[in-house]
This record gives structure tokens, sequence and C-alpha cells, in this order.
């Protein structure tokens, strides 16, 4: 099916699109430069547009979405450019923000979410995090932890961050035994 910018309302009218996920239920969340985040109900052939509003708490903490990510509990995870983090619960419909200024998350410019197999939540801010989990992760886990790295790595500062750490041997490693997945991506 073919959907086009002047489709129907909440529909990616104009829109960069920054990066997508398929979530467990089918529906396709894509994340967008300054319009926020769109989920596409497959079921329903219908877009909802999630916005930042300065005047509710329980909306998006931005418009400019960087990172979409569904935790083993089925809810969302948006990563923002500045607004930090907001989890859409699953079968929510108010989101609940994390910043620097309300939690210890590290920094406000999300690129992207995984979790390790304990169930812990890692963001982008937190690349030692991320390469700890590559390194003692289960296997799925690791793979969450490699694609990653590897969206992180287009940043100049992230390289030298992900190469210092030791990520390149759990890398290796994992090439090497790896699932088809892992050595797909």
């Amino acid at each position: 099916k073919h959907y086009f910018a002047d489709g129907p309302d909440a529909a990616l009218k104009n829109v960069a699109i920054l990066c997508a996920y398929k979530a467990h239920d089918n529906n396709i969340w894509f994340g967008s430069y300054a319009h926020g985040l769109f989920k596409y109900d497959k079921a329903a052939d219908r877009f909802t547009n999630y916005m930042h509003s300065a005047n509710d708490a329980a909306s998006l903490c931005g418009n400019d979405v960087r990172a979409i990510f569904e935790d083993a509990y089925g809810s969302m995870w948006v990563g923002t450019n500045g607004g930090g983090i907001s989890v859409l619960p699953k079968n929510g419909a108010k989101f609940i923000s994390y910043s620097t200024a309300n939690s210890n998350l590290p920094g406000n410019n999300i690129r992207a979410i995984c979790e390790d197999n304990k169930g812990n939540i890692v963001s982008s801010g937190a690349v030692p995090g991320i390469v700890h989990v590559l390194k003692k992760g289960s296997m799925e886990a690791r793979e969450n932890a490699a694609a990653t790295l590897f969206s992180l790595s287009v940043i100049d500062e992230n390289k030298v961050t992900i190469g210092s750490l030791g990520a390149i041997p759990p890398l290796v490693v994992l090439l090497s035994e790896g699932t088809q997945r892992g050595k797909k991506d």
C-alpha cells in the first residue's frame, strides 16, 4: 500500500522521517525531524501523530525524534534530540518523560535505545552501558547492543568512546558466534 504527502489527517505529510520501528503488534512507528512521533495502526489502516505540547506534561518530550524502541513489556521508548526520552506504556495514552532535569539521564540528545538481558534500558547517552551489554548480555541483547553501537558510530565523538571502551573485540566475537540476524546487522 502506498501513502502520499497529501493523505488523511495525521498522515506523514511533508515529514522528514529519521527512524522507524515495527512493534510486536505489527504497528509501525515513525520518528520525524520536527513533527513528533507517528504510529501506523495496520489493523485500522490509520496514522496517529504524537507531538510535544508545552502545556501537557504527559505529551511527547520533543518533536525531533531520533530513536524508537519497544521493551519486553510492550512499552514504546522514544528518544528525542534535546528533549530526552518519553515512554508510552503498553495500552497507554500518556507519555512519561525523562531528561537531565528529572532523572539521571546523562544527556537529552538520544540517538539509540536498547534493552539488556535483565530488562534495563540503555540509551545512547550511556555508551559505556551499551558496551557492557555487548560484552555480558544474552545473544539477543548483544545483537541489539551491536546494532545500537553501529548507529552511534556515525558520530565522530562516539567512535573514540566506543573504541576506547574495548567494544571491538566483543563485536568480532559476536560476528563469529552470532545468529544470522546478528551477522546481517
